[in-house]
This record gives structure tokens, sequence and C-alpha cells, in this order.
């Protein structure tokens, strides 16, 4: 391989690298649509609610008084991808109590199986300043299988009990 090549290549990592991810286009992203496109089964912990909203009336809260549940299972829409690239979830969050919650991007290959191994984008929601809405965010890298991004809220078994309301993912 030449220099010159091999310049080139070292040149291109760093933007690749560095590179404006993607934003995340979520259906009923702010749930003024009510669970629309999410899925909140029984005993998932949560509801869209007009209790709080960081934008428009809706906002989707997560509350365990009892840690030794099973945990919370918010599911949002899976998102097409056309593989490998980057991307980044933004997302606000207003803590009430307890220790926040988890949110994770699965990354999804053809079949809807896990393209990257287990929880590897996951982000604990703020946990504070409790009371007001705190933006986050969280960048996923997926690999060239990938072709679905799904938001997944959880807050895991054994946390400390709590309350969390999530709004405006992106």
């Amino acid at each position: 391989m030449s220099r010159s090549v091999i310049a080139a290549m070292l040149l291109a990592a760093p933007v690749a690298l560095f590179a404006q991810p993607e934003s995340i286009p979520i259906a009923n992203a702010s749930f003024e649509e009510g669970e629309d496109a999410w899925s909140l089964p029984d005993g998932s912990m949560g509801e869209v609610t007009d209790e709080q909203a960081a934008s428009g009336d809706y906002s989707l809260k997560i509350v365990d008084t009892d840690g030794d549940k099973g945990g919370s299972n918010v599911l949002g829409p899976r998102v097409p991808i056309d593989g490998k690239g980057s991307y980044e979830l933004r997302f606000k969050t207003f803590p009430v109590t307890g220790s926040g919650c988890g949110i994770y991007v699965r990354v999804l290959d053809a079949d809807g199986n896990a393209a990257v191994p287990g929880d590897q984008y996951q982000r604990g929601a703020p946990s504070s300043p409790a009371n007001e809405w705190v933006d986050a965010s969280l960048r996923i890298f997926a690999p060239a299988d990938a072709r679905f991004l799904q938001v997944w809220v959880a807050l895991p078994p054994k946390a400390s009990p709590g309350s969390v309301l999530v709004s405006g993912c992106t």
C-alpha cells in the first residue's frame, strides 16, 4: 500500500469518527398522540400523562414504587436505518424521585435480533436536578448489518424506586 493511500486513510479516520451523528426520527416522540407507536404493556410501569411536559401537553411517566419488581419496560417504535452509521438520541427527562431510569437504544438487524451485544448503548437518565427538565443525549454507532434502532425506557429491577418523566425523544 502506498504512503499516500495510508496518509489519506489516516486523515479520513478522524472525520468519520467525529462526523455529526444523525438524529433518530421517532414517531410520536413527544407523546402528543398518547401511546401511539409506543408499547406500554400491562406492568410496564409507564403511562402517558399531561402532568408535566417539556413541550406540548404530554410526556411518558415511569413510576416504580417497589424496586423488587421486574423493572419498567416501555418500547418505542422501530426506526428503519440503512446500516452502518452514527446516530444520536436526544431526549429530556424530568426526575421526580429515586435514581432515574435507563434509556437504551436497541440496535437490531433485519430479523429484529440484536446487531450489537447486550445493552451497549444505554444512558442513565439524569436523576438531578429534581423537578425540572434536563436535556440528555446518547450516541449510537450502528454496524453494517443494522436495520432498525429502537428506544427502550427501562428501570432495572432492584433499582431505587422512583418516578421520572421522559419527553422529546429525537
